[in-house]
């Protein structure tokens, strides 16, 4: 009789890769978010959008339901926020005024920055140093 072996697959490493690689990518286009971007065929603050959008989609199944919706009678999530911030950005073109183009950066800095602590608070970022279990996410 044959013996079966068991292999397991650690996605960990790869999820890491692709939110440091997201996280790169927003940290470009937050230089020059009006400059169109060739290789992507449009300007940087509507990459800048698809990657933070990429970015909560790499952890959304982590945060809780008023993380992601906020509470219920102000919408104060991060998936309303994120919408609102999608009408804005389709909308916007490179050629808008500054008053516009303030707004969209504005918007996008939230977002990221929320984004960005749901990052920490679930244990993509940063390690915690009490945990004595190694890399967990949270």
């Amino acid at each position: 009789m044959e013996e079966s072996s068991v292999s397991t697959f650690n996605e960990a490493s790869f999820k890491m890769k692709r939110l440091h690689e997201l996280q790169d990518r927003c940290n470009k286009m937050r230089e020059r978010p009006f400059f169109y971007m060739d290789e992507f065929k449009q300007p940087g603050f509507k990459i800048h959008y698809d990657c933070l959008v990429s970015l909560f989609q790499e952890i959304a199944s982590k945060c809780t339901d008023k993380e992601k919706n906020g509470n219920k009678d102000k919408e104060d999530g991060i998936k309303p926020k994120l919408k609102a911030l999608k009408i804005i950005v389709r909308s916007l073109k490179s050629n808008a005024n500054k008053e516009d183009k303030d707004k969209v950066e504005d918007e996008l800095q939230e977002c990221e920055e929320i984004i960005r602590q749901l990052l920490d608070q679930h244990g993509f970022s940063t390690m915690n140093m009490e945990d004595t279990q190694g890399d967990q996410y949270t």
